[in-house]
């Protein structure tokens, strides 16, 4: 009996039996082919009680993979969400994945606080663990940056700038109003 497969074909036995038939055509990753960072929150997240950090994982074949993170050097379950399966690109044959860790912003705003995601992936030989290029660390403070507090006393300076405007120009205005009452009285 021949056995004729595609390329790239995947078949699962049960919950955790997976089978994949590589590509020949595709390069099995190396270490270093993988890329691997945190996606920090946004500024705007700031302001709800809770912010997302995002570990991307990029460039790697075959899928075999998993993210875990860790906060403070402790695993990290709760609040974790990894995408089901890896998502391949057409043209290189490569995958990506994302997870993301969802935390209280108090805990964010601890600038002790290290945040780091690390991917798991087999490459058929040996199951390499690569932690991210950029291991992160909450924000101190309120989360305000120097560049923050320079836009903000910028706005205050034009601010104030502009109530002074007013009150001159409407003391130029009393001012005619006056004098031309005191002139017509003569």
């Amino acid at each position: 009996m021949t056995f004729v497969c595609c390329a790239n074909y995947q078949a699962y036995f049960g919950d955790g039996t997976k089978l994949t038939v590589l590509d020949p055509k595709i390069k099995v990753s190396e270490r270093n082919d993988i890329n691997v960072t945190i996606i920090k929150p946004s500024k705007k997240e700031l302001c709800k009680k809770t912010v997302t950090l995002v570990c991307v994982a990029n460039n790697f074949y075959p899928d075999h993979v998993s993210i875990t993170w860790t906060v403070g050097g402790k695993n990290r379950t709760d609040g974790v969400a990894t995408d089901p399966h890896a998502s391949q690109d057409k043209t290189s044959g490569t995958f990506s994945i994302s997870s993301r860790l969802k935390v209280p912003k108090k805990e964010w705003k601890n600038a002790k606080n290290e945040f780091s995601c690390t991917f798991n992936f087999y490459n058929g030989k040996e199951n390499l663990e690569i932690p991210n290029n950029n291991t992160v660390f909450g924000i101190g403070g309120s989360g305000y940056t120097r560049e923050d507090y320079v836009k903000s006393s910028q706005v205050v300076k034009l601010s104030y700038g502009i109530v002074i405007a007013k009150s001159a120009l409407y003391g130029l205005v009393i001012f005619v109003f006056v004098w031309r009452k005191g002139s017509h009285g003569k």
